[in-house]
């Protein structure tokens, strides 16, 4: 997460691929000359990254085929409507606990609808982070409860379209897979568990079909 490529490129996921390209060669450009760039997408939350060239070119070609693209978007923030809008606001300007207030009382206990799943993903990734900084399990479960409802959602194949290139065919198990070997590897790193012991069994209606061949 805090090396999520779109956040090495200052975006936010959805951004195009000439979009990418043309900032790419921006920073570049700025990089070469011995300055600094920062973006808006540099939250207060986050530890510090300073960023190089090279950094810059593996982040693009990192998110370059579909399924990386769906990834790393899932494990960042989007910006969809007037609430996830409200809601970075309040993330640049340092007051994440208004960010995550904002997004829980968009969520529910249920299956995300494709409409919804741009809160989900933000205040997923918003506990992942956070727990993450600041060792705490509990936080983090909750943003772990939030993916692996996105995950399980039926609406997520069509969400994922909306990243993806005409000729892309869905493909349930790869994205589920990668995305837990993620998910797996921040438990292992940040409190030494696999994913099936952290994860909360509230969410078991959701997680089950998704856990159970990982």
């Amino acid at each position: 997460l805090f090396f999520n490529p779109f956040r090495i490129l200052g975006f936010y996921g959805g951004a195009s691929g000439r979009e990418i390209r043309i900032k790419r060669e921006k920073i570049e450009a700025i990089l070469r000359i011995g300055k600094t760039y920062s973006f808006e997408t540099d939250f207060p939350l986050l530890p510090l990254l300073e960023r190089d060239i090279n950094q810059i070119f593996e982040a693009e070609k990192a998110i370059h085929s579909n399924e990386e693209y769906i990834v790393n978007a899932i494990f960042w923030f989007v910006i969809e409507n007037r609430v996830d809008k409200v809601a970075i606001m309040y993330l640049k300007r340092g007051e994440w606990q208004k960010s995550v207030r904002i997004w829980e009382e968009m969520v529910s206990e249920r299956s995300p609808r494709f409409n919804e799943i741009s809160w989900y993903t933000n205040l997923g990734t918003l506990q992942l982070i956070c727990g993450m900084i600041n060792n705490d399990q509990e936080i983090f479960t909750k943003g772990l409860d939030i993916k692996l409802k996105i995950l399980g959602s039926d609406s997520i194949e069509q969400y994922t379209r909306k990243f993806t290139d005409k000729t892309y065919r869905y493909e349930e198990k790869v994205i589920n897979y990668r995305l837990l070997n993620i998910i797996e590897s921040y438990t292992a790193k940040y409190f030494k568990k696999g994913i099936h012991e952290i994860v909360n069994l509230r969410t078991s209606d959701y997680s089950g079909s998704v856990l159970d061949w990982f």
